[in-house]
């Protein structure tokens, strides 16, 4: 039950860092730094690379993260017959 509740914690923690990477690099652009992301996320910074390693792995995590969603959105509204 602990490694379950870790889990969700990693999910949480990893879920609120892309979240707000996403919104810091929409108003900041991409020069956005680690410190200002995670004092955006809640979270340090070594918890942020602890997620995602460097700042060009968050990045890419990021843009991986809203072609995801995007692509989501259109196959639920995407009618097949």
């Amino acid at each position: 039950m602990a490694e379950e509740r870790q889990t969700r914690n990693t999910e949480r923690t990893r879920r609120a860092v892309l979240d707000a990477a996403t919104k810091v690099i929409l108003e900041k652009g991409a020069a956005v730094t680690l410190a200002q992301v995670a004092a955006a996320a809640g979270v340090s910074k070594s918890g942020l690379i602890h997620h995602f390693g460097n700042r060009d792995q968050l990045v890419i995590a990021v843009v991986e993260d809203v072609n995801a969603r995007a692509r989501e959105g259109v196959l639920q509204r995407l009618d097949l017959s």
